[in-house]
């Protein structure tokens, strides 16, 4: 259920954006991390419970001091903040890169040349990005409410899914001798993998 209420946030917040409400993406948005506050406090998560209660303290406070719109803004880019230091901290010197890791959950031990490849396919990611960290800021401070809307509700989204689609296509072609799969086996296959797995 918590997917899907997230998976619907994009939906929302351009709806509300287009209707000239955006304080009806905000309270759904908060809706759902009231979700996730109940959520951690039944399974007993007490920090996670305190992290959400804040979240919802300080949101709740922003909407009576008329200022949800800095909470509608703030999503994209927490969500880019956080992919570019989880990539990015993985290229440190100490770390294994991020699709490195995926491959070798996936595929098992890796040869010198695919590791490579994976770890220019982790800078790719990083990159990306970055650049949409910035995007989110620059957009969210100089272009209208529907501009914003648009990019980071649904361009972004399709940047990152071509993004999946170029470089599996590129994989396939480049590295023939690769096990074979489809492109649907090769997202199922990263889906299932879970946070715990990655780590090294």
């Amino acid at each position: 259920m918590s997917l899907l209420l997230l998976l619907a946030y994009p939906l929302v917040s351009h709806f509300s954006v287009m209707t000239g409400y955006p304080v009806w993406s905000v309270m759904y948005l908060l809706g759902i991390f009231g979700v996730f506050f109940i959520k951690a406090i039944v399974t007993r998560k007490h920090y996670l419970a305190l992290i959400m209660a804040c979240v919802l303290i300080v949101g709740v406070a922003l909407v009576l001091q008329e200022q949800s719109k800095v909470i509608m803004y703030l999503p994209p880019i927490m969500i880019n903040l956080g992919l570019l230091y989880i990539f990015g901290r993985s290229l440190e010197r100490d770390q294994v890169p991020l699709i490195t890791r995926y491959a070798e959950i996936i595929d098992g031990t890796l040869n010198q040349e695919i590791k490579r490849y994976t770890k220019r396919v982790t800078i790719a990611w990083t990159i990306l990005f970055l650049i949409m960290l910035i995007e989110s800021i620059g957009l969210a401070l100089f272009a209208s409410e529907e501009i914003w809307s648009l990019f980071t509700n649904f361009i972004n989204y399709g940047v990152v899914i071509l993004m999946f689609i170029a470089e599996y296509l590129y994989r396939k072609t480049v590295y023939p001798n690769l096990p074979k799969r489809s492109f649907f086996q090769f997202l199922s296959l990263i889906v299932n993998i879970r946070p715990s797995q990655l780590r090294t």
